[in-house]
């Protein structure tokens, strides 16, 4: 496995081609967003391996030893499994390339704009409400309520300064809070992809549609005519808000990962939040309990299927593996999970807190 050069990333192109609706992979080719290649010969590859902020993406020769080889080394010394494949024959060779990671198959949506359906969108913004894009101005403003959300995205741009160049978003307002926002994921020659997010108090009234609309008419009248949006199948609020700004579904695929199984609390009946539970722990102790990776996604799932004193064991087992075995305070942003909402009232949720006293 050979990592390519910047200037060399054209070469692999026509390897992905069957992941052509995947725009991350071509937006690292043309230098719009950072990522890292490999291949198995830089002259003549048959087999490529791309990492993008997006996702890790693999095309070519499922059947190259030495490739394979060094394909499983770089994920023994990961956690994450974030993997898209541009065919099937790839999944015979997962349970060695992924062994230790619990990753599983999830299904996955592709939709593009066909016609946008609400060009009237400013007139159905309510009173106090307002949509701003994301230029320099907006993220000079980081004392606005739920700020972390879009300056965090900038990262998947290298730098703010890029993501003025290159991207583009927009941010609807309530007030000093940002209730809903839509950034470009990546953009490359008149393609991009935008993802969405919307505040749990402010869903299902129709804000997601509005800021997606926004950005919709921003990209058409900057000469960007192919926009695509990503999600998980289970997301139903995530495609019908699609469906109902102007896009259609254009393709499903397969997603192998060991992250959250659904991206809200609602995507997932109970049940099914359980199901994942015992496989995440399942997973958690085969690696004698040194995976924080499964840990938390463990956790995660106990809580949202409503094994609250589960989620607090794992979340307990999440604080000896960052504390040397020693319990201790559990990261903010672990803390500040949504997943673990329903959790703050307990006694025993307040020992993961700082210290107020210091």
């Amino acid at each position: 496995m050979i990592e390519l050069h910047n200037d060399q990333f054209e070469i692999v192109r026509p390897l992905f081609r069957d992941l052509e609706f995947n725009l991350s992979i071509f937006a690292v080719i043309e230098g719009a967003v950072q990522g890292k290649i490999w291949v198995d010969n830089p002259s003549h590859p048959k087999t490529a391996f791309a990492v993008t902020p997006e996702a890790q993406y693999i095309a070519g020769d499922p059947h190259n030893p030495d490739f394979n080889r060094g394909l499983k080394a770089w994920y023994a010394r990961r956690p994450h499994v974030e993997l898209i494949y541009d065919s099937p024959d790839w999944e015979a060779q997962f349970d060695s390339l992924l062994a230790g990671k619990f990753a599983r198959k999830f299904p996955c949506l592709y939709y593009s704009l066909k016609t946008p359906k609400i060009p009237h969108w400013k007139e159905l913004i309510p009173a106090g409400f307002a949509m701003l894009q994301v230029d320099r101005e907006f993220l000079n403003r980081t004392h606005l309520k739920n700020f972390a959300e879009v300056s965090d995205r900038m990262e998947d741009w290298g730098s703010v300064d890029n993501f003025l160049e290159k991207g583009f978003g927009f941010c609807l307002l309530h007030g000093d809070a940002i209730v809903s926002r839509c950034i470009a994921d990546n953009a490359s020659r008149a393609a991009c992809e935008v993802g969405i997010g919307t505040h749990d108090g402010y869903r299902r009234q129709g804000f997601a549609a509005l800021t997606l609309a926004a950005t919709v008419e921003y990209c058409l009248s900057n000469g960007l005519t192919r926009i695509g949006w990503h999600c998980l199948e289970n997301n139903v609020g995530s495609w019908k808000t699609a469906e109902k700004a102007g896009f259609e579904l254009t393709r499903r695929y397969p997603h192998y990962h060991n992250g959250f199984p659904a991206e809200n609390r609602g995507d997932l009946s109970p049940a099914e939040w359980l199901a994942h539970a015992e496989f995440y722990s399942h997973g958690f102790e085969q690696t004698r309990r040194r995976s924080g990776q499964l840990c938390f996604i463990a956790a995660v799932c106990w809580a949202l299927g409503g094994e609250e004193e589960k989620a607090i064991d794992y979340l307990r087992a999440l604080s000896k593996i960052w504390w040397e075995d020693k319990e201790g305070n559990l990261p903010g942003w672990v803390l500040e999970d949504w997943a673990f909402n329903n959790l703050h009232q307990r006694d025993d949720w307040q020992a993961f807190l700082p210290d107020p006293s210091g």
